[in-house]
């Protein structure tokens, strides 16, 4: 009879032992995660969003009148892009890659962001926007709407209906931002 009782025991400390870390489970997958904050110098900077298992990759492309490397250093989801080293006046072109619908924040000091797939973008994110502080903001996808005032201004905002996630928000100190079909 003991046993009984303690095999009952057993499973009500099992189950109620499940129930919690399915709660809590439950409650992680609810959890919105920080957004990826980029940092970089200069250049110009193409950015993707594509299908893959890690948040993002980056890689460069060396220019001719550029000797730097270009280095990341991540903490959290803070991540700097940056040229060391030799002098190099314009930037390398930076390729970053970023995961289908994370959210994220690219700060350009100084030069290009051409963002492609613009269209796709627009389908899959819940918000677009982009600030050009001394440049311009263009866009090849009527969705994203621009101004060409400065400050220059994209933006694009899904309806309430449509239960998108992701966002992507971009700041250039000078220079140009293109959203690309």
């Amino acid at each position: 009879m003991i046993f009984k009782k303690k095999g009952r025991l057993a499973v009500v400390t099992t189950f109620l032992l499940s129930l919690a870390a399915m709660k809590s489970a439950l409650a992680d997958s609810k959890q919105v995660k920080e957004p990826l904050k980029f940092n970089i110098d200069k250049g110009t900077v193409k950015v993707k969003f594509v299908e893959m298992d890690h948040d993002y990759e980056f890689s460069y492309v060396k220019v001719r009148d550029c000797q730097s490397e270009v280095k990341e250093l991540r903490s959290g989801a803070n991540v700097k892009i940056f040229h060391d080293g030799a002098y190099c006046p314009s930037g390398q072109i930076i390729e970053l890659k970023i995961k289908d619908n994370a959210s994220c924040e690219i700060t350009l000091a100084g030069g290009v962001i051409e963002v492609s797939d613009s269209n796709r973008l627009v389908r899959k994110l819940n918000k677009i926007s982009a600030i050009v502080s001394g440049g311009v903001a263009t866009s090849e996808v009527s969705a994203i709407k621009t101004s060409g005032y400065a400050p220059s201004r994209a933006e694009y905002t899904a309806r309430e209906d449509e239960n998108r996630v992701g966002e992507l928000t971009i700041y250039n100190s000078g220079g140009v931002v293109s959203f690309m079909k």
